[in-house]
């Protein structure tokens, strides 16, 4: 409702406040958490999962998945800021357009990359056109100028993704040794 407002009231300053906030409490809340689950997946699976009817490897598995979507989890949670602002404008149908080719290429990915890889290609995916969406809305963003001449918060963003990435980057790396 914030971004919607905005944006018909042609209030840009207000619209980079207002992403510019949410950016960084969706980094400052989801990096410890990211960080928490990146190094305690195994533990917390265990707990939720260990009894009953889950075999030990079942749960092992489980905290693998659940590692390599912690190091995506900055990416994940930026994406579900930035839709509102593409939604509310005048481009969601290009949002519309880059989010369908992402799905499109999570599945491609995940048919092509199963057989070598196994089950941790599926988050995997699942994080790498994540962190494709978010940089592809960011770039589009900045490209095309979208919130109405307004590059200081396109150029926000552009650094934004860049700290994120630099975030991620290492538990993704971390996370290929499964």
């Amino acid at each position: 409702p914030y971004f919607s407002s905005d944006i018909i009231h042609n209030d840009s300053r207000n619209t980079l406040k207002t992403f510019s906030s949410l950016s960084r409490y969706v980094f400052i809340i989801s990096a410890p958490i990211s960080i928490w689950l990146y190094f305690n997946a195994h533990e917390l699976t265990s707990i939720l999962f260990g009894r009953g009817e889950f075999s030990v490897s079942a749960v092992l598995y489980t905290g693998n998945v659940l590692q390599v979507l912690s190091a995506g989890m900055p990416f994940i949670f930026l994406s579900k800021i930035i839709t509102p602002l593409y939604s509310s404008s005048k481009f969601a149908i290009p949002f519309f357009s880059i989010t369908a080719a992402s799905v499109f290429l999570n599945i491609i990915l995940n048919v092509l990359l199963f057989p070598s890889f196994g089950y941790l290609i599926i988050p995997l995916t699942y994080v790498v056109t994540n962190i494709l969406l978010s940089s592809s809305l960011l770039l589009f963003m900045f490209a095309f100028d979208v919130m109405a001449h307004i590059k200081i918060l396109a150029l926000f963003a552009l650094k934004l993704l860049i700290y994120f990435a630099l975030f991620t980057i290492p538990f993704i790396l971390l996370s290929a040794h499964y």
